[in-house]
């Protein structure tokens, strides 16, 4: 019985040795296969699409005097960026400040006035009482009190013009742009109104020519490239 066993697993032998040796190539396979699991959106490669569109600046501004005077300063050149609120240009304002100076003066002689004026009222007012002082007398000095406060009213104004006229010494930007073009020099004596600076805003809108059955999505990353300048661009 054993010797059969025997002969029996001679005679076998050939495909017992290609049987295991199958097994272990499988599990050598086995043993090194490795696999990886992502969502398919990250294997995704983002699309790029392109359109013709243009660009025009949302502000323009012509930077002029508000006064009469000399170019001092001009702190921007074209092609420059600006911020808003930026100093551009500086006016000689020495007459101008002199002329507030003036008028703070002025109004303080106003006050001084009116301060006169309401005492002689209210002293001749108790003598009317008893007949000293002539009614006459009490409406003059009523009339000379109201004259005074108009006085002052009328210096109050004159103060807060010069005021303006100071705060145009300076021109500032108003709002984040480029100098695109300069129409006056340092030392040139402008007119009121007379244009120095052109600039426009950095903020542009765009307008781009999409196909109709193109759709639009608010999440996409969109961009508006103009030569070596990349500009993120918000859909609205």
């Amino acid at each position: 019985m054993w010797q059969h066993c025997y002969r029996d697993a001679s005679m076998k032998q050939p495909k017992f040795l290609a049987v295991v040796a199958l097994c272990f190539l499988n599990t050598a396979v086995a043993a090194d296969l490795f696999v990886t699991v992502a969502p398919v959106s990250e294997l995704q490669k983002p699309m790029t699409i392109v359109f013709p569109a243009s660009a025009e600046p949302l502000e323009t501004s012509l930077l002029s005097s508000g006064i009469s005077a000399e170019i001092t300063a001009i702190n921007a050149r074209p092609g420059d960026r600006v911020p808003r609120g930026k100093t551009l240009i500086r006016l000689d304002c020495r007459d101008t400040r002199l002329r507030h100076e003036l008028a703070i003066q002025e109004l303080r002689q106003a006050e001084v006035q009116l301060k006169f004026s309401g005492r002689q009222s209210a002293r001749i007012a108790k003598l009317a009482k008893t007949n000293i002082a002539s009614e006459e007398l009490k409406d003059t000095r009523e009339t000379e009190l109201q004259q005074a406060r108009i006085g002052v009213d009328a210096r109050r104004v004159a103060l807060e013009e010069a005021e303006l006229r100071v705060s145009k010494c300076e021109v500032k930007a108003p709002f984040d742009s480029v100098v695109i073009k300069q129409l006056a020099s340092v030392g040139t004596r402008m007119s009121i109104g007379a244009p120095i600076l052109e600039i426009v805003s950095v903020a542009v809108d765009i307008h781009a020519r999409v196909p109709f059955d193109y759709t639009i999505n608010k999440s996409q990353d969109v961009v508006f490239e103009s030569g070596r300048e990349i500009i993120d661009v918000r859909l609205i």
